[in-house]
């Protein structure tokens, strides 16, 4: 997908937007997966699995899946031809950039309506 097009994709209002501080409230305590050790982590470096992030979003993996296709959600990477992994602080990172984005969103809307 081109720059352009992720970039409208991204400007796109999703329901985690307004759950963006609740999500990363929540994501501060540590987080339901086990490191290797089987000791809670909350390692930004962490990698995490489609499932493991849609319980943390609280989407869907489908809504995931479709995000990477139609260019929104949060980065990941592919570490094989069926093996994709999302990295914990940039799930992190894109919740707090969409929160941001829309408070700022919201906020110009306020001043132009009053």
């Amino acid at each position: 997908m081109s720059t352009k097009g992720r970039r409208k994709a991204q400007d796109k209002h999703h329901h985690i937007d307004q759950r963006a501080d609740a999500i990363i409230t929540a994501a501060g305590a540590p987080p339901a997966p086990l490191s290797v050790k089987n000791t809670p982590t909350t390692d930004d470096d962490q990698l995490l699995t489609t499932q493991q992030v849609s319980v943390m979003l609280g989407v869907s993996e489908q809504w995931l899946e479709v995000g990477r296709q139609q260019g929104y959600g949060p980065e990941y990477q592919k570490l094989g031809p069926r093996l994709l992994r999302y990295r914990r602080g940039g799930v992190l990172d894109w919740v707090r950039q969409r929160a941001a984005l829309f408070a700022r969103k919201g906020k110009r809307e306020a001043e132009h309506a009053s």
